[in-house]
C-alpha cells in the first residue's frame, strides 16, 4: 500500500520544477503507470455477539435477570387477581321481615347453623321501607324503633301516619335512610318495635298482621365477628410457556423450578389458601397434576389485627415440597394452568374474631422461575445478519479464506454453522460440511 503511495508523490515532485508543456506530457502519462499490489488484505466481514439474555429477552411474555451468582433466571408472571369484598361476604340479606307482632327479633344468622355472629355494623349507604296497616276509623300514627342502630350514639326511632281513607283498612309506607347508622347487635340479634296509637287522642290501637319492613340498597363500610367457614374461589388463569416451544429446543432441563405466590390480605380473619387446580398442558392436549404437600393442604395465609392494615404471606412450590422439578422437565409444555381459592377460618374457632372493611381486599400474584442451571443438549441458538459487502468484481482476487475467530463464554460445549441465505430468507448453502466447528 504504501509503495503507490510513494511513487505518486514522487512524481508530483518533479511536476513541480517543470515548464507548463513537460508538466501537461508527465500529466497525460499517468494514466500508462501500472499500479499492482501484491499482497493480503484482511478485514472484518461480521463482528457479532450472540447472547443468551438477548434471545431470552426476545420473549415477550417473560422477563429476564441475573442474580448475585451470575445465574441466568426466565421469570414468567400470572395474572394479577383481586377480590373485593362486595364478592366475598353479605352477612345480611335484603329481605321483607313481616311484622305480626309488636316487637320482632330478627337473628342475623337466619340458616341457624351457629356459623355467623355479628358484633359490629357500620352502614355506609342503605334505605328502610316500612308498610303498616289499621282498621282503625280515623287516622293512626305508628312509632318506629330499632334500638340496635344508632347515629352518634342515637337510637334509630321515626314515625309513620296513616290517614283514614274513608272505608276499610288504610295503609301507608314510608322510606328512611339508614346510611352511617352503626349497628351492634346483642347476642347476634337486632329488634324491630313499634307501636301505635291514634292521631286526634293517643289512644293505643292495634294493627292488623299485614305490616313489614325491609332493609334495601344496603352497602357496608364495615364489620367485626365470626364469618364462619366458608370458601370463595379466585379463578383459573394460565400462563404461556414459550421458552419450552421456541427458545430451548433440544433436549434442556432445569434442575431447581420454583413456583413463588405472593398473597395480599386485607380482611382480618384467618384465610387457607388452597389449591384447586395446578398443571402443566403438553403439545398434545396431556395434562400432568402438580403433586405433594403444598398443593393438597394449601398454605395458611397472614391477616391483619386492625382495619387499615394488609397482611402478605408467600410461599414457594419447589422440588423440596412437589414434583414441579419433574413436571417442568416434561416435553413439548406449552402451558402452565392454575386455580387457587381460600378457605375463611379454616379451623372453626369462634374465639377469634374478625372484621371486613369495603375497602378490603385479597390479592394473589404467582411468578414462575426458572434458573437457568441443569443440562443441555441438541439445543441451539440463532441469529441473522445482513453483509454490507459487494463481491460482484472480483477481478483482481486470486484467492480467498474465511477467518473465524471465536469465544464462548458460556459453560456448554457448542458448534458453530454459517448459513447462507437468499433476499427472500431461503438457506442456499452453509460454510461448514456437518459435523460443524466446535466451540469449546
Amino acid at each position: 500500500m504504501k509503495y503507490p503511495t510513494i511513487r505518486l508523490l514522487a512524481v508530483l515532485t518533479l511536476l513541480a520544477t517543470a515548464s507548463a508543456c513537460e508538466i501537461q506530457e508527465q500529466i497525460e502519462d499517468l494514466d500508462n503507470i501500472d499500479i499492482s499490489i501484491d499482497g493480503e488484505l484482511a478485514f472484518a466481514i461480521i463482528n457479532d455477539r450472540l447472547s443468551l439474555i438477548e434471545f431470552l429477552e426476545d420473549d415477550t411474555t417473560s422477563s429476564v435477570y441475573v442474580d448475585d451468582n451470575n445465574l441466568i433466571h426466565i421469570v414468567y408472571e400470572g395474572e394479577f387477581v383481586q377480590r373485593s369484598n362486595s364478592d366475598l361476604l353479605e352477612p345480611v340479606a335484603n329481605i321483607p321481615i313481616p311484622l305480626v307482632q309488636e316487637t320482632t327479633v330478627v337473628n342475623l344468622n337466619p340458616s341457624g347453623a351457629n356459623d355467623v355472629e355479628i358484633d359490629l355494623i357500620e352502614i355506609a349507604t342503605g334505605d328502610v321501607v316500612v308498610g303498616f296497616e289499621h282498621n282503625e276509623t280515623e287516622d293512626v300514627v305508628v312509632t318506629l324503633s330499632l334500638p340496635e342502630y344508632t347515629l352518634d350514639g342515637v337510637p334509630f326511632s321515626t314515625q309513620v301516619v296513616i290517614p283514614y281513607d274513608g272505608s276499610g283498612a288504610s295503609q301507608g309506607t314510608q322510606n328512611f335512610s339508614v346510611a352511617g347508622y352503626t349497628v351492634t347487635p346483642i347476642d347476634n340479634e337486632v329488634q324491630i318495635i313499634y307501636s301505635a296509637e291514634t292521631v286526634a287522642n293517643g289512644t293505643p290501637v292495634m294493627l292488623t298482621t299485614n305490616n313489614g319492613i325491609q332493609f334495601t340498597t344496603l352497602a357496608y363500610r364495615y364489620i367485626e365477628g365470626y364469618f364462619g367457614p366458608s370458601q370463595f374461589n379466585l379463578g383459573q388463569s394460565d400462563i404461556d410457556l414459550t421458552i419450552f416451544q421456541e427458545l430451548l429446543t433440544g433436549d434442556f432441563s432445569i434442575a431447581d423450578p420454583q413456583l413463588n405466590i405472593s398473597l395480599r390480605n386485607g380482611f382480618g380473619y384467618p384465610v387457607q389458601a388452597v389449591v384447586n387446580a395446578l398443571y402443566i398442558v403438553q403439545e398434545d392436549g396431556t395434562q400432568i397434576d402438580f403433586t405433594g404437600d403444598v398443593v393438597a393442604d394449601g398454605v395458611a395465609v397472614n391477616f391483619p389485627s386492625q382495619e387499615g392494615e394488609v397482611a402478605f404471606t408467600t410461599f414457594t412450590v419447589d422440588k423440596d415440597n412437589s414434583n414441579i422439578d419433574v413436571i417442568l422437565n416434561a416435553d413439548d409444555i406449552t402451558e402452565l394452568v392454575y386455580d387457587f381459592g381460600a378457605i375463611v377460618n379454616p379451623d372453626q374457632d369462634p374465639s377469634i374474631r374478625g372484621f371486613v372493611a369495603d375497602t378490603s381486599s385479597f390479592a394473589f400474584g404467582i411468578e414462575l422461575d426458572l434458573p437457568l442451571f441443569g443440562t443441555a443438549t441438541g439445543f441451539s441458538l440463532s441469529t441473522t445478519r445482513d453483509l454490507d459487502l459487494d463481491l460482484s468484481a472480483p477481478e483482481n482476487i486470486t484467492q480467498a479464506e474465511i477467518r473465524i475467530i471465536t469465544e464462548n463464554e458460556l459453560p456448554i460445549d457448542m458448534g458453530l454453522q454459517l448459513e447462507y441465505l437468499d433476499a427472500d430468507g431461503n438457506v442456499i448453502g452453509q460454510l461448514f460440511e456437518l459435523p460443524e466447528i466446535a466451540l469449546a
